[in-house]
């Protein structure tokens, strides 16, 4: 057996890596017990994650905080969400002691006006440079 011994100087400090909420497994779609309103469908889950939506104003939706699957991979919904909107999917380990605020800027975002079925990863999203930028418009589609 080879033991290896590594100094301290060639170490480096830790890091904090982020992981985005959702991606391709969150779907908008219309909310059939809510007339005219939306749904935003996580499935599946993460396991020992707790997922929180925010609105635009950085309220909580719903606003009883953080909501966990009833098991492991099971779909989460948020419903009766206003169409047209942007929404902002959260998560943290169940152990954790943040906020749904303090997730935000690791949060998906996600617009409601997208039509049903639509999932976070395959909507697009559009940028208009003015001004005498070079780029007139720059369409990025998230994988």
């Amino acid at each position: 057996m080879n033991d290896a011994i590594v100094n301290s100087g060639d170490c480096s400090q830790p890091t904090s890596v982020i992981v985005p909420p959702v991606g391709a497994n969150a779907n908008v779609g219309n909310d059939a017990a809510n007339a005219g309103q939306k749904t935003i469908t996580v499935s599946p889950t993460a396991s020992n994650t707790e997922y929180s939506l925010i609105d635009a104003n950085g309220n909580v939706v719903p606003a009883s905080g953080w909501v966990a699957p009833g098991t492991s991979g099971a779909a989460i919904v948020f419903d009766n969400l206003d169409p047209n909107t942007t929404y902002t999917v959260v998560a943290r380990p169940v152990t954790g002691t943040q906020t749904p605020q303090d997730q935000q800027p690791n949060g998906s975002v996600i617009a409601t006006n997208a039509g049903s079925g639509t999932t976070a990863a395959t909507q697009e999203y559009t940028l208009t440079l003015v001004n005498g930028a070079k780029a007139t418009e720059h369409k990025r589609t998230v994988r």
